[in-house]
């Protein structure tokens, strides 16, 4: 249907198709041949995904020309190609879309939710998590089942949980707002404690935090020890409160999971903490080694060689976790 539309001379006209089974859908061809899509009778929010080829406008009012008589269309929503983009791809768009409800009047959110599932039929196999990166995520969720088990109550639990991460992947590993204090964790497994540090903004309390330290620690692989899919297990069994309460933190964490990747459901790893009687260290964020900073050099990576510094006391490590635990409501 698409390749039997006119271009349209005027540059600022489309050529209109009308879609079988939509009854606010229609294929838009643009001066320059592009591919796209016209959703009218618009009344929810549209959540743009910012996507490199496509690019998304709104207009109140468009008007449609069919065989010299003129539609007025309200509320419209317009998505357009780049020349880059295969048309096959918007043709996926489409089919999925009207495959995505029985209604005949489809919303932007129907538009939204088709979008995402086509990516993710075209998207290519992530390659699986390296070791390093489920040693780091081992060591984040051994943080968090410390501070889950130290809660006491469901409302801190949810503080805890909501400091990790954040909405996307943070520069800093724990930010509990409520305490003002910043954790960055960091793990080896070769015993050595030297880190890989991503920049000055991993060993730097953010703007209203008044204390920040690198959790430091160190493992080993062990029979008996846990994989990360067990340490998610284990937080979830150390949740607190009603059910309803307790189904709320899940899923916060669920959510917290899916930001910080895959490594967190591996279960091939079994991993356990080198010695027990040092589960970890805490380093003032001043105390992390670091290079000197020169003028007009701003993004360093390093590796920190924990041996050299020194961490703080047990007294101020349960200060910290303290201070952590009675902040929640």
């Amino acid at each position: 249907m698409w390749l039997q539309m006119s271009i349209p001379e005027n540059e600022d006209s489309l050529s209109i198709r009308r879609v079988g089974g939509a009854e606010n859908v229609l294929l838009s061809k643009d001066s320059e041949g592009t591919f796209g899509i016209v959703m009218h009778g618009v009344t929810d929010d549209f959540r743009n995904p910012r996507l490199a080829n496509l690019s998304f406008s709104s207009r109140p009012h468009m008007i449609l020309n069919i065989s010299g008589s003129n539609e007025n269309l309200a509320n419209c929503l317009i998505l357009k190609t780049s020349s880059d983009l295969d048309p096959v791809m918007l043709s996926l768009v489409m089919e999925h879309l009207l495959k995505s409800s029985d209604t005949e009047k489809f919303s932007a959110h129907d538009l939204s939710n088709t979008i995402r599932e086509v990516i993710k039929l075209t998207r290519r196999e992530s390659p699986p998590p390296t070791r390093d990166e489920i040693v780091g995520a081992w060591g984040e969720l051994y943080v968090l089942l410390r501070f889950i088990r130290d809660s006491p109550n469901h409302a801190t639990q949810i503080m805890v949980i909501g400091a990790w991460e954040g909405l996307q992947r943070q520069t800093i590993d724990f930010r509990f707002a409520e305490a003002g204090v910043a954790l960055e964790a960091k793990t080896c497994s070769d015993g050595q404690r030297m880190h890989h540090i991503g920049g000055y903004g991993q060993i730097t309390a953010p703007p209203g935090y008044d204390y920040g330290a690198l959790v430091s620690m160190s493992v080993q692989d062990n029979d008996h020890g846990k994989t990360c899919k067990d340490m998610v297990n284990a937080i979830v069994s150390s949740l607190v409160g009603s059910g309803e309460e307790k189904g709320s933190a899940k899923s916060l964490l669920e959510e917290r999971i899916r930001i910080r990747g895959p490594e967190c459901h591996d279960d091939s790893i079994f991993l356990w903490l080198e010695d027990d009687e040092d589960p970890m260290r805490l380093y003032r964020f001043d105390d992390v080694p670091s290079p000197v900073s020169e003028g007009g050099v701003y993004e360093v990576e390093w590796i920190a060689d924990l041996k050299q510094a020194s961490p703080i006391s047990e007294t101020e490590e349960s200060e910290i976790v303290d201070r952590v635990r009675f902040a929640g409501p």
